[in-house]
């Protein structure tokens, strides 16, 4: 079905940052569980991981409070389920990076070995970018999001502006 195919990927796009979270959050569970403790050598690199991390998500909490200020989610939201995208595009954007700012520099600093240090710190900076790269790949325009955008909010503004008008003229 034509409707079907982008509401199958923003689900599994879902379901899979969900699941590597939790994974995440797990796996650093059980490395203290384990009783291993923080390596010395990989502390520069987890505290350049939390630096970097929260420049990127400072970038992205300004563009997710603009879009709430725009009232995309409100006005003019995709289909029916705008609340249930609303709630993925938080969790995406602003719960997950922040969970994995803290969980990160945890699991970076108790990595058994350099390498694995570098390669959770690339999953790490990886996993918040999912939903941002599907667009991509999906080939999904910006320009045509923001255009479908203005059209539907330039419609309802016009819609109660002429409601008004229809009013005021009645009385």
């Amino acid at each position: 079905k034509p409707g079907l195919g982008p509401w199958l990927q923003t689900s599994f796009t879902a379901v899979l940052q969900i699941c590597m979270v939790v994974y995440v959050f797990m796996h650093t569970c059980e490395q203290f569980a384990n009783g291993l403790a923080f390596q010395p050598r990989n502390v520069p690199l987890a505290a350049l991981l939390v630096i970097f991390s929260v420049i990127v998500e400072h970038s992205a909490l300004w563009h997710f409070v603009q879009i709430e200020r725009m009232g995309f989610w409100t006005r003019c939201g995709p289909g029916g389920f705008y609340h249930l995208l609303h709630l993925l595009d938080l969790m995406a954007n602003v719960v997950f990076p922040l969970l994995l700012i803290l969980i990160g520099a945890f699991l970076v600093a108790t990595s058994e070995t350099l390498m694995d240090a570098v390669l959770n710190s690339a999953a790490l900076l990886f996993i918040p970018e999912i939903d941002d790269q599907m667009a991509g790949l999906l080939q999904i325009q910006t320009g045509d999001v923001v255009m479908q955008y203005l059209t539907c909010s330039l419609k309802h503004d016009l819609e109660a502006y002429c409601a008004q008008k229809r009013t005021a003229a009645k009385a």
